[in-house]
């Protein structure tokens, strides 16, 4: 009974760990838990086997299926972001994203979309590349160096359009500024005539959890994709911060 127990505490811990930490290798948390290398594997082919954790490239470990697709701090992202997001696309006149990175690919969780007559529809469930991606590219920018090198382990990237970004050491310097800047763009990148202005949502610890974007039609917001913001991309950027502001302070967790 006592060693089923000890078991499961060991479970609830390393998912905890993998919670805080972006992916782990087995010796790595064989160290935090306080066990065997031998008795990490085994505890982690169990938690593989149910989808609580799944295996990335470098053979490290990261959270699975079970515990991203449905975790609480994305559930309740998603939720306390809801009514942020429709004052958002009432402020701005544009479409409201909240979406969030698996690997390599952007995943649209929900979405406002704008009353316009000429508008960005929805993408919800669409899995496009995340370096095309505005929201992609706020989220990628919180990884460290080994880690976007094990998700990009090939230099040449999936083109979308004739503007994505297709070499690897280009889009590491895109994503460094990004982090500087706090924001990111999206210019005809994953589709021509789409303009998209990405921040990413940081729980209280201060990891991001999902990214918020305003998508709008390129026409109207940068018609010559013009390197600096525009007036009206700063406009929006302005809605765009001043909501991701709000819903942060609403995130529990």
């Amino acid at each position: 009974m006592a060693e089923t127990l000890q078991s499961v505490t060991h479970a609830l811990r390393a998912l905890k760990l993998l919670r805080r930490s972006p992916s782990m290798g087995v010796s790595d948390l064989a160290s935090e838990l306080g066990v065997g290398v031998s008795t990490a594997h085994r505890l982690l082919a169990t938690l593989v086997n149910e989808g609580f954790v799944r295996q990335s490239l470098g053979r490290k470990y990261e959270l699975g299926s079970e515990m991203l697709g449905t975790s609480s701090a994305i559930e309740h992202c998603a939720e306390v972001s809801a009514p942020v997001m429709r004052r958002l696309r009432d402020a701005s006149g544009e479409t409201v994203h909240l979406s969030i990175v698996r690997g390599t690919e952007t995943f649209f969780l929900s979405a406002v979309e704008s009353n316009a007559a000429v508008r960005v529809m929805t993408r919800v469930g669409e899995k496009p590349p995340a370096h095309s991606t505005a929201a992609g590219k706020a989220l990628l920018a919180s990884l460290s160096r080994s880690r976007f090198e094990e998700l990009y382990s090939a230099p040449n990237l999936a083109r979308k359009t004739e503007h994505t970004i297709e070499d690897r050491a280009l889009l590491w310097t895109e994503l460094q500024h990004v982090a500087e800047s706090g924001f990111a763009t999206n210019r005809a990148e994953s589709e021509i005539d789409m303009c998209a202005i990405a921040v990413a949502l940081r729980r209280p610890e201060g990891n991001p959890v999902c990214a918020l974007s305003l998508a709008a039609p390129l026409s109207r917001i940068n018609p010559t994709r013009q390197e600096d913001v525009t007036d009206d991309e700063a406009r929006l950027l302005e809605h765009l911060r001043a909501s991701a502001a709000e819903i942060e302070e609403l995130l529990a967790y």
